[in-house]
C-alpha cells in the first residue's frame, strides 16, 4: 500500500488528467510542516503546484484524499480555465 502522501499525489494527477491537464507541466511536490499552535504542535501536509502562469498555490493533502476533483477545479480555475468537479 502507498503512503498516504503518494496516494494524494496520484489521486491528484489522475483528477487533473480526467479534465485534460498535463499534471506532468505543474511541478506537483508534497511537503510536510510543522506548526506551533496554542495548543500544542501538528503537521501541515501539503500540496504545491506550481502553474504556467507563474502563480504558485498549495494544497492540503488530506482534503485532495478525501476529493481529489475539487482540488482539481481549482488548479483549473487558477489557470483560467474553470470546469465543474
Amino acid at each position: 500500500m502507498l503512503p498516504p502522501s503518494q496516494q494524494a499525489m496520484n489521486a491528484l494527477s489522475a483528477a487533473l488528467n480526467k479534465y485534460g491537464i498535463d499534471s506532468s507541466g505543474l511541478g506537483l511536490s508534497y511537503s510536510e510542516q510543522q506548526v506551533m499552535g496554542p495548543t500544542g504542535s501538528y503537521t501541515n501536509k501539503l500540496i504545491t503546484a506550481n502553474l504556467p502562469n507563474g502563480k504558485t498555490q498549495q494544497f492540503s493533502a488530506d482534503l485532495v484524499l478525501l476529493n481529489a476533483n475539487v482540488t482539481a477545479a481549482e488548479i483549473s480555475s487558477l489557470m483560467g480555465k474553470p470546469i465543474w468537479a
